[in-house]
């Protein structure tokens, strides 16, 4: 019987490494659909119970510790106890747990467990599992809300947004009741957030206050103006050579020729190419659909990734963030540039919007390759940059017609020199 996912059912999994226990290898999975991480369930359990006339039957707040299938173990706390036995009957352990990760009072060092549980008084152990139930419900609630959240998002025409999903999720770890509106606010004042990211925290508790039926007064947040990070060139191709991978290189070179959005990289299809254009039929933030050419070097390194999926990358967001920032880490260590370490994913979309600019002065098309459907969204990613001389190509025109070709090349005009015309412009970064 093929595996599922405990969480959503879904049999669409990848494998994700090993797990060592006593009983030998397990094999971990990673849910393609929720992104749920989970073993295989193949230990055998066997369990009776003695349970105490003055104890709720129903009640099972009182865990036994699993030790292994061949051992037989009895722990009791306030009259409840748990036999484990090869001799009773067997229950597989996917009828009673989601898989290894998600088994309670589980330890892998059994004799400091036990010796820990032993030393516990009956009303200690019954206030640790008390709260340690507690917790485990809250956590059950706040993936519950979730899932209910994002149904409700794409019900309400928010369509696929991730930054609401991710807010609330943060603010679900910042320890925010979701159901208080007035804890939220708390939370989100309390924390070392950017005003622009406690801005979008409201908005995402706006939504889900909205779903609950909650009334709230939402706080006023003013997203602070700055001008983005710009990196060299050179620091940009020192991290796509310095990829381990051909995805993430690919991934990398993708960010740097399309000005994608990271998520809209991520979300690129094998359809979505075609010659020598990519189409970002995904758009995120409210961004315009568009068609972008890139160079052959990008597309020989897309075809060099496997096609074992309708997705390019065949990734989430979170794990190409993760392998990215461990490459950045390394590549600014060995060219001991800490500037390097200002680099994100985004920052790619800030250095090919203010490239381009620089090379076209077109910010008509900059803010339409870039998806914006506001003017004033491009400024905010464009600046001016100074260009050293080695970084210009230069021409010359001694009559009308050659001006001409030349400023129709994208060339600008410097100056006049002995009745000859001189012009410029800045040299292209896309192969």
């Amino acid at each position: 019987m093929a595996e599922r996912c405990p969480e959503c059912g879904s049999s669409l999994l990848y494998k994700d490494g090993l797990r060592y226990t006593t009983e030998g290898q397990v094999q971990r999975y990673l849910c393609r659909t929720c992104s749920y991480r989970f073993s295989e369930s193949n230990v055998k359990i066997h369990i009776t119970r003695k349970v105490s006339k003055t104890l709720d039957p129903i009640d099972n707040s009182h865990k036994g510790r699993i030790v292994s299938s061949n051992r037989t173990v009895q722990e009791s706390a306030n009259g409840f106890s748990f036999l484990l036995s090869e001799d009773v009957g067997s229950h597989n352990l996917s009828s009673v747990a989601k898989g290894l990760n998600a088994l309670p009072l589980y330890s892998s060092n059994a004799k400091y467990a036990s010796k820990k549980a032993k030393n516990l008084t009956t009303t200690e152990l019954e206030k640790s599992v008390g709260e340690q139930t507690t917790k485990t419900l809250d956590q059950q609630t706040a993936k519950g809300l979730l899932l209910q959240y994002t149904w409700y998002l794409q019900k309400e025409g928010y369509g696929e947004n991730s930054r609401y999903i991710d807010c609330i999720r943060m603010l679900a770890n910042a320890g925010a009741n979701l159901q208080d509106p007035e804890h939220v606010k708390e939370v989100i004042a309390k924390k070392d957030w950017k005003n622009g990211t406690k801005m979008q925290a409201c908005y995402a508790y706006d939504a889900l206050t909205k779903m609950l039926k909650l009334t709230w007064t939402m706080p006023t947040y003013k997203q602070e103006e700055t001008l983005p990070f710009i990196p060299t060139m050179k620091e940009i191709d020192a991290l796509i050579s310095g990829a381990r991978s051909h995805r993430l290189a690919g991934y990398l070179q993708t960010l740097k020729e399309t000005y994608a959005d990271p998520t809209e990289a991520v979300r690129l299809r094998w359809i979505d190419i075609n010659e020598n254009t990519v189409t970002i039929n995904r758009p995120v933030k409210n961004h315009n659909p568009r068609r972008i050419p890139v160079s052959n070097q990008l597309l020989a390194m897309l075809n060099m990734l496997p096609k074992t999926s309708e997705y390019i990358f065949n990734t989430t967001y979170t794990r190409i963030s993760d392998s990215f920032q461990n490459i950045r880490r390394k590549v600014a260590q060995n060219l001991q540039n800490p500037r390097i370490l200002s680099i994100t994913l985004r920052t790619f979309r800030h250095f090919g919007a203010t490239m381009l600019y620089a090379q076209t002065r077109d910010i008509l098309l900059v803010k339409k390759l870039l998806g914006h459907k506001k003017i004033e969204n491009t400024l905010k990613y464009t600046q001016l940059i100074q260009f050293k001389d080695d970084e210009y190509e230069a021409a010359t025109a001694t009559d009308l017609d050659e001006a001409k070709k030349l400023i129709g090349a994208g060339f600008e005009f410097v100056t006049d020199m002995n009745s000859i015309k001189l012009f410029r412009k800045p040299k292209r970064y896309v192969g």
